[in-house]
């Protein structure tokens, strides 16, 4: 279960606790790459969550059960030819194969508020 979820553009907001599913999307959704550009979707321990940045159309995801190894979200297809996107209001250069589309982002965030597991149905890489 997600317990808290924060936009890290805003640290005026506070967390939203035990957000539903339509409200975890559609802060998704908003991220834009300019004014929104960090969500984290925190599980029963700040240790275990998920970080999206980017936006609108490229994004960066990562699971975290332990803050120590984390299951990144990639572009299997994708090359190591860097990009630029917005993550966490900075600016950042990525390879094409750390972005991912809204949809897999999408995907992603709903297996795990859903049943706390990494989607089969993206790709992951473990650090």
């Amino acid at each position: 279960m997600i317990s808290e979820m924060c936009l890290t553009d805003d640290a005026d907001q506070d967390p939203v606790q035990n957000p539903s599913w339509v409200a975890i999307e559609r802060a998704i959704n908003e991220l834009d790459g300019s004014a929104r550009t960090g969500l984290i979707l925190r599980m029963d321990s700040p240790d275990r969550h998920m970080g999206i940045a980017g936006g609108p159309d490229l994004f960066l995801a990562y699971v975290t059960w332990d803050n120590r190894r984390f299951h990144n979200l990639i572009n299997a297809a994708g090359s190591v030819r860097k990009v630029e996107l917005a993550a966490a209001g900075q600016i950042t250069e990525v390879s094409e194969r750390q972005c991912v589309n809204r949809w897999a982002v999408i995907e992603a965030a709903r297996t795990l508020f859903q049943s706390e597991k990494l989607a089969e149905s993206v790709s992951w890489e473990t650090t």
